[in-house]
């Protein structure tokens, strides 16, 4: 079970955060904060991490693999862009950015399926 932890959430939120969803939904930290005791979010594994460091910003990528309370049996597999910037008050997430992964065996974030048809 995930702690829910909205002090420690705010403290490593960026005031100016882009929470993007894999739905297409954007939320302020406000928002994100207003939100996640309700998250139906139970489960969380992050695997395959990749990290690059440009000055006092890194850029981590990962998969995350999910699974929320109203749907256990059904595992949700994002491609996920974190952007961590490191400021007075240390590292704060800027910007998250999750793309679902259709295929559960699927692993960073590559085209998965058949191949596009060939344009005549």
């Amino acid at each position: 079970t995930l702690r829910k932890d909205t002090a420690l959430m705010s403290k490593l939120l960026h005031e100016d955060v882009t929470y993007s969803y894999p739905t297409g939904i954007t939320e302020t930290k406000t928002q994100v904060l207003q939100g996640l005791p309700a998250s139906k979010v139970v489960y969380m594994e992050f695997s395959e991490p990749t990290f690059r460091v440009v000055g006092k910003t890194v850029l981590v990528k990962n998969v995350t693999d999910m699974r929320q309370s109203d749907a256990p049996d059904a595992p949700v597999r994002l491609n996920a862009l974190y952007i961590w910037i490191k400021g007075a008050q240390g590292w704060r997430l800027v910007v998250r950015q999750p793309t679902m992964l259709r295929d559960p065996n699927a692993s960073r974030g590559g085209r998965r399926g058949p191949p596009a048809p060939a344009k005549n």
